[in-house]
């Protein structure tokens, strides 16, 4: 009977042994797959540190460019006032250009009128003159 109890206790730890390497087998496989997917996960990281690095070198290139669109947009703003300065200072020319002008052509205007009586005159002078002769 001792030996039908060690006979089955025997069996048992058998049974269990088996379960125990089915177990270890399960976990081995589940370990290699961890170790796949921590290999994809490694070439992932590799990946988005390679994008990362062209991403800080395309926004450094951006911030160049902002810099030198501000440092462009500084120097438009000065040359556009200096034009402001000049055109303000060639329009009030120009403007008194205009005001002589306009006063030469009203002295001119007065002049042509004041001629225009004097040959309307001397027209009716002559036509009294023609008219005691003939």
């Amino acid at each position: 009977m001792n030996e039908d109890k060690i006979l089955e206790y025997l069996a048992s730890i058998q049974q269990s042994i088996a379960g125990i390497q089915e177990d270890v087998a399960e976990l081995k496989e589940d370990v290699a797959e961890l170790k796949e997917d921590v290999a994809e996960l490694k070439e992932d990281v590799a990946e988005l540190k390679e994008d990362v690095a062209v991403l800080k070198e395309g926004v450094a290139d951006l911030n160049e460019r902002v810099v030198r669109l501000e440092d462009d947009s500084q120097f438009i703003k000065g040359v556009v006032a200096k034009i402001e300065v000049e055109h303000g200072r060639k329009l009030g020319a120009f403007y008194d250009g205009l005001l002589m002008n306009r006063e030469i052509v009203n002295t001119y205007d007065d002049r042509l009128r004041k001629v225009e009586k004097d040959v309307e005159t001397h027209s009716i002078e002559l036509r009294y003159l023609k008219a005691g002769i003939g």
